[in-house]
């Protein structure tokens, strides 16, 4: 079976457009509706916002197999070990051409818990004062996921999880896909400790992403990471700097290395 090479993530607008522009109605943290153009919570490295990222670029698993704004709705709450979010969203971002679109609509539940204390999307910018800062800490996420693409649909699950203690975080998630006869699998393990406590932060990454499980695919990689983070003494501004490898599964081709600084305002 023949299925167009248009899955939730591929999908590319040019130049400058809207990516999050939403209106919201929450009578408290249990419950909460929002309207417009969100970010859609599949997964737990693409709900993090782009300024607080722990490396300068995003893992290719997240990029290759979860979208990041689309026009839609969700409902979602905070019911303080549990939390959840269920949306349904167009599978074109605001300014995508009608012939991108799609068919749609692409529906995502995902819920994420936190037995031991807080943890949230970005438990790296917890600071040392912090109540729950020397505490051992985890989470877990799962996201369903499945949407009307053309040729045929696409349906997937996500796992992923966190685990702090004090200066220490490891983060870790696993993708998977299907559509017609065509499976996606990826995996990305970002583990860091802060040197500097509340101001510089190591964090290394593994990924493994295979773009069609079964035949061999010039898409199927792996890749690995190491950056450094320096924040200000208020976390309003950062500079990163990380080294990048990848390369094809198949072993024929050497990996590719490349290098990434990047400096970030956060408001």
């Amino acid at each position: 079976m023949n299925v167009p090479d248009v899955g939730l993530a591929e999908t590319r607008v040019t130049g400058a457009h809207v990516t999050e522009a939403f209106v919201a109605w929450s009578p408290g943290k249990a419950f909460g509706l929002w309207a417009g153009s969100l970010r859609v919570p599949l997964g737990l490295a693409r709900g993090v916002d782009e300024g607080d990222l722990r490396l300068p670029e995003r893992a290719r698993v997240t990029t290759r197999m979860t979208p990041d704004f689309r026009p839609g709705a969700k409902i979602a709450g905070d019911w303080g070990l549990l939390q959840y979010a269920l949306g349904a969203f167009t599978l074109a971002p605001l300014g995508a051409s009608a012939t991108n679109e799609g068919n749609g609509p692409l529906t995502v539940l995902r819920l994420s818990a936190e037995p031991v204390g807080p943890v949230g999307l970005a438990a790296h910018l917890r600071r040392s004062d912090d109540p729950w800062y020397g505490w051992w800490r985890f989470s877990v996420g799962l996201s369903l996921f499945h949407a009307r693409l053309p040729g045929t649909n696409e349906f997937g699950a996500g796992l992923d999880g966190q685990f702090q203690r004090g200066r220490f975080l490891t983060t870790g998630e696993m993708l998977w896909s299907h559509r017609g006869t065509h499976d996606r699998v990826g995996l990305v393990v970002e583990p860091g400790v802060f040197v500097w406590r509340d101001r510089v932060e190591l964090v290394a990454r593994a990924e493994w992403f295979n773009d069609d499980v079964g035949p061999q695919s010039p898409l199927d990689i792996w890749g690995t990471g190491l950056g450094a983070t320096l924040y200000s003494a208020g976390r309003a501004a950062r500079i990163q700097g990380a080294y990048f490898l990848r390369a094809p599964l198949s072993g024929d081709t050497r990996p590719s290395g490349w290098a990434t600084v990047r400096l970030a305002f956060v408001l």
